[in-house]
Formats: structure tokens, sequence, C-alpha cells
């Protein structure tokens, strides 16, 4: 593959990223994370970690807990690896560009770790199998933490093997870098990791274990230390993570009865993420898709590397297994970083077979691509293993119940320098949160979204915008009135 088309390829990754962002998901976040993500990012792209709220805080939360508006401010629970990166794009006045820039990166390390560690043969398959997994591009093209986590994952794990390579004392230092942006991103998820690229260090051949290990800690460290500042503002405590002050879901081990009555539940929710791993994958049979992952260590051709990543599909699910609940959304996301060990095993497999039946193998595999993609755009009948695992492209069009109607009405309305009051449906998050994200730190924009909390309470936001006009909507029903005080 020549350079040009190299560069082409990947150009045309980011353009189908960009496109189901923009095109299916409708350019906006379908997931409160991801609202609450977004949101972060345009705090960040100002210079500030929080920010006051201008008025009235109870119209403006969106989802309690994920926002906490207790102190008068803008107060998320998450830790700021993800939304950093998205603030680049809020800076330029690009967001949605930033997930499938990611998306398109994290292609374009794993093609390099591929012919870092086994040849041209498997770095090219490398490059193809992302594109099959809705896994992947559902990950890639919305506002989610996980694309970027297994982003920061596989440049940390890239640095790892040039240091082990190279004997390049900055590749160990950016291997710790990256991994602890990982932690900054998804504190439990680092956690292995951390394990696992300390153990490539440390057990590599001709590796000076102690002097690699320091250096790859030397990396590592200042970024715990941003995460204890981190804290700090945000909670005032350095040890105390906001995230983990309001999500608890871990298993009870202080207390015997309730440890063994959630074991057989964790079980199960293994069970379930399994099974919806297995298609969201590839879009392939799971036997086929799982079956790969053998097949180096079957056929006895299996090296240091492939031992590493097949470890490396054990991670997530051993330390998931110890939190509370699946949180299934564009599939079984507890699991999404451990999608490049899978990639990286199944072109491996490739290739060896490749090797052995040339004609057989590029034959099978073009058969597998169509089918990933028959049944991505809905040619083949599919059925998705869960409501938020799907398997379809245009099963992203109001995804999770989201979707641009109150954007789009406004907008049909042409509604200018207003505040518009989201009636509450239920208390489904989604009606006022489809266009919290829309809002900015400083309440400044053309239209602030507000929830309808009822005239007594609504009023006073009024007379805090005054001069602007004030709208009332109904998510499901459109109905769009002015109203007045």
């Amino acid at each position: 593959m020549t350079k040009l088309l190299f560069a082409f390829y990947l150009t045309l990754v980011f353009f189908f990223l960009l496109f189901i962002n923009l095109y299916y998901l409708e350019g906006i976040p379908h997931v409160p994370d991801s609202a609450a993500y977004l949101f972060m990012a345009k705090m960040f792209a100002t210079g500030h970690i929080i920010m006051p709220i201008p008025a009235s805080p109870e119209h403006f939360n969106f989802f309690p807990g994920i926002l906490s508006i207790d102190n008068g401010k803008w107060l998320f629970q998450y830790p700021f690896g993800h939304p950093l990166l998205l603030a680049i794009g809020i800076f330029i006045g690009m967001p949605n560009i930033i997930p499938p820039l990611v998306g398109t990166l994290f292609v374009l390390i794993l093609y390099l770790i591929a012919k870092e560690v086994f040849d041209r043969k498997t770095a090219l398959f490398t490059l193809i199998l992302p594109i099959l997994s809705p896994f992947f591009l559902e990950n890639a093209s919305s506002f989610m933490s996980h694309n970027t986590a297994a982003f920061y994952l596989i440049l940390s794990l890239y640095f790892s093997i040039r240091f082990c390579k190279s004997r390049n004392v900055w590749h160990a230092l950016l291997s710790g870098l990256f991994v602890g942006l990982l932690f900054n991103t998804r504190p439990l998820t680092a956690l292995p990791f951390i394990l696992l690229n300390s153990s490539i260090l440390f057990f590599y051949k001709n590796s000076r274990q102690m002097h690699s290990f320091v250096l790859f800690l030397t990396g590592l460290f200042p970024l715990l230390f941003l995460w204890l500042i981190y804290n700090y503002i945000s909670t005032g405590n350095p040890l105390a993570s906001q995230y983990y002050l309001q999500s608890r879901g871990m298993l009870p081990f202080e207390n015997p009865t309730l440890f063994l009555a959630s074991l057989q539940k964790h079980i199960e929710n293994v069970k379930i993420l399994l099974q919806n791993f297995g298609p969201m994958a590839f879009n392939w049979p799971k036997l086929i898709t799982y079956g790969f992952l053998f097949i180096p260590f079957a056929l006895r051709r299996n090296t240091f590397w492939d031992h590493i990543f097949f470890i490396g599909l054990f991670t997530l699910p051993l330390t998931y297994f110890f939190y509370d609940g699946t949180f299934i959304m564009y599939g079984p996301r507890f699991w999404y970083e451990i999608l490049p060990f899978a990639i990286l095993l199944s072109a491996r497999s490739l290739a060896l077979a490749y090797e052995l039946i040339p004609k057989i193998t590029i034959f099978f595999f073009v058969v597998l691509i169509f089918l990933s993609f028959a049944k991505l755009f809905g040619f083949i009948p599919t059925t998705n293993p869960d409501y938020f695992s799907p398997l379809r492209l245009n099963d992203l069009k109001g995804f999770n119940f989201v979707d641009k109607r109150i954007i789009n009405e406004v907008k049909t309305k042409q509604i200018h320098n207003a505040v518009v009051f989201v009636k509450d449906c239920n208390n489904n998050w989604w009606c006022y949160g489809s266009v919290f994200s829309q809002n900015s730190p400083t309440l400044d924009t053309d239209i602030v979204y507000a929830k309808d909390l009822g005239n007594p309470y609504n009023i006073a936001l009024m007379d805090f915008f005054e001069g602007r006009s004030f709208y009332r909507i109904d998510y499901y029903t459109l109905d769009l009135k002015e109203i007045h005080y």
C-alpha cells in the first residue's frame, strides 16, 4: 500500500465516522454521559474546570447525579481526560470532528502496532477490521468517552512496544503518560492496563526491568498528580473523586451475606456482556468472532505479543465483574477498550491463515466483509442482541429516545434571543436532556434551553433573562407556544 493510498483510506475512515455522527446521530449527544462531556468541554475551552451557574440551577439540572447543582456550580461527576480532547473541537468551533478524528487515529495506531510486532500482512488486515465493527463505528462517532479511552490505551501500548524495541527513554515515559490520561478518562478501566503495560516493560526479553518500570512510572505520576488536583478542585478532597462519590456499584466485600447474594447477579452480567460483545465486535457469527482469537495458539505460532493481547482480552471482563450493572450503550461499553486486542488477534489469525491457504482466506474474508456491511446497512435482516447494541446504522436514528426535534422546531419557527422551557415528560431524561448541551456555561447562547418547572419558578428565570422572548415546548407533540408574564 502506497503512502498516498494509505492516507486516502484513513481519510475515508474519518469521513465515514463523521457521516455517522452528523447523519445518523444528528451531531448531538444521545446519552446523558455524552451531554455532560460536551458541556464540560465547553467549560474547559474557556479555561475553567468549574463555573457558577448564572441563574436558577434547578432549571438546568438535566440529570441529577451526573450534574450536581447543590453549590450553584456546574459540577459534573466525570474526570477530565475525555472532555479535554472535546475542548479542542469546541475551541475551533467543530466539536463533531473530534470523535471521528480520534477513531481514525485509533485505526492508524493499531496498524502501527500490528506492523511493529507482527508483519505487514497482519497490519493490512488490522486496517480493515475496525470499519466492520458496529462497536467501533458507533463509539468512534459518538461523544462517549470509550473512544478516547481506547485511543489513550493503544498509544500507551504502542510506546511500550516501541520502548521494548528501541530502548528509547521517551517511549517508556510516553507509555506512562498516556496510560495516565486513560486513568483520567476511565479510572477503573485504566487499572488493569497499568498492570499490563508494567508487565510488558518488566518481562519483555532484554528489558532492563527496574529501569524501564521506573521510567514508565515517571510518565504516569504527573497524571496521577493532576487527578488529585482535579479532585481537590471539584470535591475539596484530593482523594475523593466526584465520580465515585456519585457512583457506587462494586461487590459488597464487607458483607459476606450480601456478597454471596450479589455474586450470581454479577455472573449474569458477564453473560449479558459476552452475548453482546460477540455480534457487536465485527457483525459476524459469534463462533467465528471468538474462534479467530485462538488461531495463533491452535497453530502454535503464538508469540510474546499474542500472549499479551490475549491477556488483554480478559482485563476488563475481570475488572468489571466486580461492578454492579451492565449499562449497555452502543454495545457492551464497559468492555470497549478490549476491542483493540480482539482486532489485533483477529488480524493475526487472518494473516496466518493467508500464509497457509491464501486464496481461500481472501475469499472467506471478502465474504465476511460483505456480511458485515450487509448487516450494517440493513440489506440482510439481523437481530440486535440488545436495544442498546444496534447492529444496523439505521437504528442509531433516535437512539436512546433522543433526536433533534426540539432544535429543528425552534429553527423552523425562526425563533431567536429566547428562552425555551421544555416540559417534563414523566421524568424521562431525554426530553430536556436532548437540548441541555446546546447551552453554554454562561447561558449566553441565542437560544437558552431550560426545564419547565411551572410558572412560579419560571418567572424567576424570566426576570433574569429580561429582554428575551419565552416559549414552552412539549418534546412529544412539539406544541411550541410563546408565554408571557
